[in-house]
């Protein structure tokens, strides 16, 4: 009998734990999307929640823009937003959400 083995998939052979961390950090991203649609994705995973609260610091900053990219389905225009923009939108996103910080720096 010449029966083939059946394939794995390529999420199973990722860690449980790595693959519980992502799907929370894709769902803050989706709640910070939700809550901040026009927020450029650059100043996105610099917030709190993605950074610190769902481990987004454990990810380079590619692939931080990469899940948004993934979970972001909208047509984004090129190029940046004008800083007068972009300053109106920081207003309404909680000061302590803000506080941009090192992809060193973490909780633990």
């Amino acid at each position: 009998m010449d029966a083939e083995p059946k394939k794995r998939s390529k999420e199973s052979y990722v860690r449980k734990e790595v693959r519980e961390d992502r799907a929370v950090l894709i769902a803050v991203i989706k709640t910070m999307l939700d809550l901040f649609p026009d927020l450029p994705k650059a100043q996105l995973i610099k917030l709190k929640p993605v950074r610190v609260y769902a481990n987004g610091s454990l990810y380079t900053e590619e692939t931080l823009i990469n899940i948004v990219s993934e979970v972001d389905k909208k047509e984004r225009k090129a190029g940046r937003l004008n800083s007068e923009a972009l300053e109106k939108m920081k207003e309404k996103i909680p000061a302590a959400w803000r506080k941009e910080i090192d992809n060193r720096d973490s909780c633990y």
